[in-house]
């Protein structure tokens, strides 16, 4: 009777660890990958000027032993991924039996760390008692998430009555939160003044807000 107890244990323990090989071999050589079944998200989708980690994620059977993110050049065991710039992805998932699912190409495109560009003239004059507006003279510009806002402050300080100089700043931020400013000098001058050839953009004074 103990003899029979003692082998059936056996034979009860020999049996479970064959079903959990075949089920381990069944997993990583007869369950393929389904490529519907990777999920790709970021932590950050609108545009930021910060680094972006992406999470792969598979909803299927198969045991995910690794992850590469350079199309199976190297690989890592965390399913996250931290992008510091925009950049394509070729991402490959690896069961625990070697078996790797096809490669899918992910691209990243809202990471932007670039300060939005202000473009003023060099030297800017205008005559006294002239219409003078400061937009004829700056351009500003983001190539990669574009300009959200763009503000003139103390534009109501420049007094086209009075010769003189007067600095204003131009605020320029874009979608990504990236902000840029630039002081600006504008003369007032005499309309004699020679500087005054090379300034023919005079009309009315404005605050911008765009």
């Amino acid at each position: 009777m103990k003899n029979n107890i003692v082998y059936g244990s056996i034979f009860l323990v020999i049996t479970i660890i064959g079903i959990s090989i075949l089920y381990v071999v069944y997993q990583n050589n007869y369950v393929y990958f389904d490529a519907n079944k990777i999920h790709i998200t970021l932590d950050n989708d609108v545009w930021v000027n910060k680094n972006v980690t992406v999470t792969v994620d598979y909803d299927g059977n198969m045991r995910i032993k690794e992850y590469s993110f350079d199309g199976g050049v190297t690989w890592q065991k965390s399913n996250k991924y931290t992008v510091d710039k925009n950049k394509k992805l070729e991402i490959v998932l690896k069961g625990s039996m070697g078996r790797k699912s096809t490669t899918v190409v992910y691209r990243v495109t809202n990471i932007d760390k670039e300060l939005p560009l202000i473009e003023v003239d060099d030297n800017i004059y205008t005559a006294i008692d002239n219409d003078f507006d400061i937009a004829n003279h700056y351009t500003v510009s983001d190539t990669l998430s574009g300009v959200k806002t763009s503000l003139i402050s103390d534009v109501e300080l420049i007094n086209v009555n009075e010769i003189g100089e007067y600095t204003i700043d131009i605020s320029v931020t874009d979608l990504a939160g990236n902000n840029a400013n630039k002081s600006v000098t504008i003369s007032v001058v005499n309309k004699k003044d020679p500087n005054l050839l090379e300034n023919k953009k005079d009309d009315k004074i404005k605050n911008i807000n765009r």
